[in-house]
């Protein structure tokens, strides 16, 4: 019955779409998929002694998860799909979340169990394909179920889908994608270019998962502890022959390394990014990737990004930003400016830059100047600045300084001409750097349309500031930075502004981009 099913679903969309509107049919998919999952190979009356009885076994997962997979997979996103029926009939939502990771890890655990050696017999070939086929079904299937539904999507990540999926695809390519005298490494059919095109879904899936998750900054980190940049720069891209035949629609592998790139914003991705990176250097995992051309130069790109976010990290935590020097804060604390470890510090839970080393002196200092400093750097960070972005401030902030002065002349034009286009907004203007572009970007905008961004009085505390700043520069009136976060962008009031207006650090103020010429000059490297 399942062999039937999975030939329906690998016909026309019109019998897939039959299947979906078909209640009983649908029930039977998920209790096949539901039971296959746990099953054992006595269960289903296989011989254990049978030549290849995992390889049966496997099958059987191969043949109901296609099914699966073409029970919420629409090519129409106005189609309803029948996931409400899929989670009742599975048992509920948690349980449709352990059975789908599960499949994928029992394919992950299985891959290393096939010896390299049996490669010449004719059934290595076979337990190959079918290990791929099945990851691809169950990472489709994770896909559109979480296309049509955010519980489930979240459910899925909570759960560790982006660490098992990374993960398989770390060790299927190891195994899938090595030419191991087989006779089947060029075939059109089943040679490289087609397995490598069945793991095509793990990128897609990973990629949607940082563009659609509450907490894009987590899903990248996951990504990179399990070895992501390490096995697309030895497994990805293909510049092969055949390669147009089955993959390079999305080119999911290389796009992906540029989504992940946007998020070299944040402190915490930049941890695990420098320990990848470690890798990557000591183990010249690089190597393949100077054979292929596209990986190579997106390679380029990530590492250029990576090394220069990374060095103004260690400029912060070493010697630019004093405020994050282990001392309290409050000035007429004798722990203030101390550098030593001994005094323990808690920071303050506002902006997440100034630290004491007691409530006492914490609530002496906001009496005394922290409430508005501590206003501008906390509301500068629009409605719903996360504490990844905020501990990210001081990083954002160079990385806005540096833009600034390597793209000065880009900004005047497009100052330029926006107040050619819209003389009544001239004095109006407002500057965004966007940084969920990769490279960023500068644009343009009218002032009123970040209004909505900040706390309502935000503006009203500084707009007498920003007027000073203006009449410096003659030009627009602020800076915002747009950084990315899942299905989200955070807006923030100019960074470098904010920490120079409340905290006194950097070369101060909005007056004019080359004033920090000095001050990134000096960071190391």
């Amino acid at each position: 019955m399942t062999t039937l099913l999975s030939s329906l679903c690998q016909s026309t969309e019109d019998v897939r779409r039959a299947i979906r509107s078909m209640p009983d049919v649908v029930t039977m998919i998920v209790d096949f998929w539901t039971a296959i999952v746990d099953a054992d190979l006595c269960c289903l009356g296989i011989e254990s002694d049978s030549r290849m009885p995992e390889l049966v076994l496997l099958t059987l997962r191969v043949s109901v998860t296609l099914p699966m997979a073409a029970c919420v997979e629409s090519e129409s996103r106005t189609e309803s799909v029948p996931l409400p029926l899929i989670t009742r009939a599975a048992g509920g939502v948690e349980r449709v979340v352990i059975t789908a990771l599960k499949y994928i890890r029992m394919i992950t655990r299985g891959m290393p169990r096939i010896n390299p050696r049996e490669a010449l017999s004719r059934y290595a070939p076979g337990h190959y394909t079918a290990n791929s086929v099945c990851f691809s079904h169950c990472v489709r299937f994770l896909l559109s179920a979480s296309q049509f539904d955010p519980v489930l999507r979240e459910a899925w990540i909570s759960r560790g889908s982006i660490q098992i999926v990374t993960m398989a695809i770390k060790r299927l390519s190891r195994r899938i994608l090595t030419k191991h005298g087989d006779g089947l490494a060029d075939d059109p059919d089943s040679g490289l270019e087609y397995r490598r095109s069945l793991l095509e879904g793990g990128y897609i899936y990973l990629k949607f998962a940082l563009q659609s998750v509450d907490d894009g900054v987590t899903v990248a980190c996951q990504s990179l502890q399990s070895g992501l940049l390490e096995t697309i720069l030895q497994f990805g891209s293909s510049d092969s022959a055949n390669s147009n035949r089955f993959r390079r629609v999305h080119n999911a592998d290389l796009a992906l390394l540029g989504d992940i790139t946007r998020y070299f914003v944040y402190e915490r991705v930049l941890i695990i990014l420098s320990k990848s990176l470690e890798k990557i250097v000591s183990q010249n995992i690089e190597s393949h990737a100077r054979q292929d051309a596209s990986l190579y130069a997106a390679w380029m790109d990530v590492k250029e990004t990576a090394f220069r976010n990374l060095r103004m990290k260690a400029s912060v935590a070493k010697d630019v930003h004093p405020l994050y020097a282990p001392g309290c804060a409050f000035p007429d604390c004798s722990a203030h400016g101390t550098m030593g470890g001994d005094v323990v510090l808690w920071r303050c839970s506002g902006c997440l830059v100034s630290a004491y080393c007691s409530k006492a002196c914490q609530r002496s200092h906001w009496d005394e100047e922290h409430r508005t400093v501590c206003n501008i750097a906390r509301h500068g960070l629009g409605t719903q600045g996360s504490r990844d972005l905020r501990r990210s401030i001081p990083i954002i902030s160079l990385i806005e300084t540096m833009q600034g002065l390597s793209d000065g002349g880009r900004i005047d034009a497009l100052v330029a001409e926006a107040q050619h286009k819209t003389p009544g907004d001239r004095d109006r203007l407002v500057v965004e750097l966007d940084m969920t572009m990769v490279p960023p970007e500068f644009k343009v905008r009218r002032f009123d349309d970040y209004l909505e961004l900040f706390v309502p009085d935000f503006w009203k505390e500084i707009e007498g500031t920003m007027r000073m700043s203006q009449q410096a520069t003659g030009k627009y009136l602020a800076v915002v930075v747009k950084v990315p976060d899942g299905n989200r962008a955070h807006t923030l009031w100019s960074p470098k502004t904010a920490l120079a207006w409340g905290f006194g650090w950097g070369p101060g103020g909005d007056s004019h981009w080359l004033q920090t010429r000095k001050f990134v000059s000096s960071l190391p490297g």
